[in-house]
């Protein structure tokens, strides 16, 4: 069975994105009677190995909605440069921001100076 038979049997589709960022899409989605469900962004948050405890004491620290979460997913990966200039450009409007990036496929978290 092909994705697209899968899909017309699927109950819904869960998307893991959030309804404010694409709420155009979503709108015309189900305008078309299409199930698609908004459960994002989601992360993985739970492993001690892969820094997330690490993580989370950082984010404690920083008061609610003060804190930009960037992230491109696993499908795209930046260059090292790029990553630089993203937080570069993040720090100089004084927002505190976590990012996930696969700078070279290799997963790396940024942490802002300072913090």
């Amino acid at each position: 069975m092909d994705a697209c038979e899968l899909y017309l049997k699927a109950d819904g589709i869960l998307v893991n994105s959030f309804e404010a960022l694409e709420s155009a899409a979503y709108k015309r989605l189900r305008a078309r009677g299409e199930r698609v469900y908004a459960i994002g962004p989601m992360i993985r948050c739970h492993s001690s190995k892969d820094g997330s405890a690490e993580c989370m004491k950082w984010l404690d620290r920083h008061p609610c909605r003060s804190v930009v979460f960037v992230s491109f997913g696993t499908m795209v990966q930046i260059s090292s440069r790029q990553v630089k200039e993203l937080a570069y450009g993040l720090e100089s409007v004084g927002k505190g921001f976590y990012g996930c990036f696969l700078p070279t496929g290799t997963a790396k978290s940024i942490y802002p100076r300072g913090s």
